[in-house]
Order: structure tokens, then C-alpha cells, then sequence
């Protein structure tokens, strides 16, 4: 939903698994990451443990927090969602504060 771009490089590791590497990532507060993939019911599901799992909004931009994104994409329209949980109070919000993007998958190669 934010205009960013980023690369998944998504390799199979079995029947329903995926491994996936999310890299270079546009965000300068966000470092590389990945993990399995795993097809639960026509989605992919990525659970990612992040020490930048939320990113702050203005004036605090360039603050993160910890905690974990969930990524669910649907198998047929490659669109999907990514939801931030915080492990920790920051941003203004209590520990356990989620938020909500939209994202869509491009197939390039």
C-alpha cells in the first residue's frame, strides 16, 4: 500500500512450503528477511519475527519496533495482506498494537 518495492525471491522447499527472501528492502529502517512459506487453505502464510516489525509514522519515522509480520497472500491473485503486531510499547501504541497493509506479488523472471 505504500508504494515501496521490494524483491522476493520465493524457492520451493516441498509440497506447500516455500522458502522466501525478501531483499534488497527499499525501507533504509527495515534489514533483509525472509523465512518459510507455508499453503494453508489457497494462502501462503510468511510469520516473520522482526526487530523492525512496525515502522513509526511521522514525526518518529525513522523509529522501529519490534515484534512480527504476518504476510497472507492468496494463491491465485497474488494479492495479500501484512499485519504488524508490536511486541513491545513504541510509537505511541502499547505492546500487542497491530496495523494492516495491503500488498500485491509480480512474477519478473
Amino acid at each position: 500500500d505504500t508504494g515501496r518495492l521490494t524483491t522476493w525471491v520465493i524457492t520451493p522447499c516441498g509440497p506447500g512450503c516455500a522458502d522466501v527472501a525478501v531483499t534488497p528492502v527499499t525501507d533504509p529502517r527495515v534489514n533483509p528477511h525472509g523465512g518459510q512459506a507455508r499453503l494453508v487453505d489457497g494462502r501462503w502464510v510468511l510469520i516473520v519475527p522482526s526487530a523492525q516489525a512496525v515502522r513509526c509514522k511521522p514525526p518518529n519515522d525513522g523509529v522501529t519496533v519490534p515484534g512480527t509480520v504476518t504476510f497472507s497472500l492468496d494463491a491465485g491473485s497474488m494479492s495479500g495482506t501484512a499485519v504488524h503486531v508490536q511486541s513491545v510499547a513504541g510509537c505511541g501504541d502499547p505492546a500487542g498494537a497491530t496495523s494492516r497493509g495491503g500488498f500485491t506479488l509480480t512474477k519478473v523472471g
